[in-house]
């Protein structure tokens, strides 16, 4: 599997309509892309659990299709995360990991 960086592949950052992901050419957007993934990889780190990528980069096409936002960041790249159910099996203790996770996340902003 390639990795996009230390906890994500390519794979999972793909466009589920577009079956692959595109680093963008633009300087500034670029510089965005790789900052999100660091931010992610920390998130990750931090979270200390795996996380499932739910959406990563989208198509302009895809992005209209799901009902995706017209300036939606996932055109350039965000990271739609969340715990791994079979890790925190019960309802309770899955909730308790997406609040977890989101404190993770504000730490990073």
């Amino acid at each position: 599997m390639r990795m996009a960086s230390r906890y994500f592949s390519w794979d999972e950052l793909a466009c589920r309509g577009a079956g692959y992901c595109r680093i963008p050419r633009a300087v500034e957007e670029s510089n965005a892309f790789w900052s999100i993934l660091d931010i992610g990889d920390e998130v990750r780190r931090d979270f200390g659990y795996p996380l499932v990528c739910r959406s990563g980069w989208r198509s302009t096409a895809h992005n209209l299709s799901i009902g995706g936002a017209w300036r939606s960041m996932h055109k350039t790249l965000a990271l739609d995360l969340a715990p791994r159910h079979r890790d925190f099996p019960g309802d309770e203790d899955y909730a308790l990991a997406m609040i977890n996770l989101e404190d993770a996340i504000y730490t990073h902003e």
